[in-house]
């Protein structure tokens, strides 16, 4: 599927990555797919947030680093303030994930980073691959990987 807009690409992407320090988030979390990875790069500083309120209560959050996440990243700072995350031991470290934690299913699972260029860069080069061979936006379409 070809959007003319962020907007519209929302609520059929399988993954959806945001790359800005807006200090309100630039879209609506209730758009996301219960099944997509949201990759949130952008935010560094407690003033500001990429992700809303409701996007994080129903998410698996996955954070770089426990530390600099509830130091930097606005939105899991006003998201624990609020109550959309109900406590600290609510967020996934990508160390748990590597050593087996599981997220929930039938959730958007979101992965969080803050200040870490090379991982920006290694997330942004895998995309990039995938779409050089052939991996869409939308699981209806394919193309011939032959």
């Amino acid at each position: 599927m070809r959007a003319s807009n962020a907007a519209d690409a929302l609520p059929v992407s399988d993954v959806v990555v945001s790359c800005t320090s807006a200090q309100e988030q630039p879209f609506g979390g209730a758009r996301v797919l219960d099944h997509a990875v949201v990759i949130a790069v952008g935010s560094h500083s407690p003033d500001y947030r990429e992700l809303t309120d409701g996007l994080l209560a129903r998410a698996g959050n996955v954070l770089e680093s426990l530390d600099s996440s509830t130091r930097e990243a606005g939105e899991i700072i006003e998201g624990l303030d609020s109550g959309a995350i109900a406590n600290r031991s609510a967020l996934v470290t990508m160390r748990q994930l590597a050593g087996g934690h599981a997220l929930p299913a039938g959730r958007p699972k979101i992965f969080k980073i803050t200040g870490m260029p090379w991982q920006d860069l290694a997330v942004a080069s895998a995309i990039h691959e995938a779409g050089a061979i052939g991996v869409t936006t939308s699981s209806s379409q394919r193309s011939d990987m032959s």
